[in-house]
């Protein structure tokens, strides 16, 4: 990923979040009742997927709304070195996903599409280069 580029969100966060998880295979457990997100929000979008950045305070309010919609999460929450927290979502068996998180600044949602076999193939031969690179000899 280059550079991102943010752009103010309105409206509901919660349901950009939503909107942009369907879009990439998604499928909600439950879509009345779940709860807003009105604060402050920005996003940024590439080729992959999408970053959607708020207050560190939303991050119970995005926990809570990823549960009801999509159930429990694939891994975490887990505590993080920074004392943080980071979550994540498998949305479809083939991939794509949402990692969910947050540090002592923000709270961030990422929403990825999932990989096409090229792409896959192509960054496993680039991590393999990568860890040769790293390994003892």
């Amino acid at each position: 990923m280059g550079q991102m580029r943010f752009r103010a969100g309105s409206g509901d966060a919660g349901q950009f979040i939503l909107l942009q998880a369907v879009a990439r295979g998604g499928q909600l457990l439950a879509a009345e009742g779940l709860p807003a997100i009105r604060g402050p929000w920005s996003y940024s979008e590439d080729q992959y997927g999408v970053v959607i950045s708020m207050s560190r305070d939303e991050y119970e309010s995005v926990a809570r709304l990823l549960r009801r919609a999509f159930g429990g999460p694939t891994f975490g929450p887990n505590e993080t070195a920074d004392g943080g927290k980071l979550g994540a979502y498998r949305l479809t068996p083939q991939g794509g996903g949402i990692q969910f998180g947050c540090d002592a600044k923000e709270t961030q949602v990422i929403a990825l599409r999932r990989l096409t076999q090229q792409e896959f193939a192509d960054g496993l031969t680039r991590a393999k280069k990568e860890l040769g690179k790293t390994r003892p000899q």
